[in-house]
């Protein structure tokens, strides 16, 4: 390719992407990755000489892969973490609604219908049902803003009932 001024040379050792000036084709050079030796092709590893963006967008190849690398394995690690841990119980769920002025010093929960009962500080009395919390009584409700009240037959008694016999 007329005018070219770089060779991509990937490292066979490290994936370490180089410009290597076309002058130095044919010659022997060190990897500035690993130090590895090797001898600079006639042509890029891709098949011919390159030139301006071309030469830079190349070089950028072999660390953009191996950066796309370590994140398909982060994700992985971390997405296996999750699944090992299970869905937040009842009681977690509760907590993260708290206002921060309110200090949970004791949280209890048992079944209820389809969900969970969970009492806070023996004083607000919750339902949690698919993830959804919902207050059972004022207490609750003015502890955790942004909560919806309960349907009407569940309140402190109910949700007390089914703490004390789990």
């Amino acid at each position: 390719m007329p005018g070219a001024t770089a060779i991509v040379h990937v490292c066979s050792q490290c994936g370490h992407a180089m410009q290597v000036p076309v002058r130095y084709a044919g010659s022997e050079q060190q990897c500035r990755g690993c130090g590895e030796r090797f001898i600079v092709p006639a042509t890029d590893d891709g098949g011919g000489t390159l030139s301006g963006p071309e030469v830079r967008r190349r070089a950028w190849r072999g660390p953009l892969i191996v950066l796309v690398s370590i994140v398909g394995v982060l994700a992985a690690v971390v997405g296996v973490e999750n699944l090992l841990e299970g869905p937040p119980s009842g009681s977690e769920l509760v907590v993260r609604t708290l206002a921060p002025n309110v200090i949970a010093t004791r949280v209890v929960e048992g079944p209820l219908r389809a969900g969970t009962a969970v009492l806070v500080n023996d004083v607000a009395a919750y339902w949690v049902e698919g993830g959804a919390v919902y207050g059972c009584n004022s207490a609750a409700l003015a502890w955790s803003p942004g909560v919806k009240p309960a349907p009407g037959d569940c309140d402190l008694f109910a949700v007390e009932r089914a703490v004390l016999h789990h």
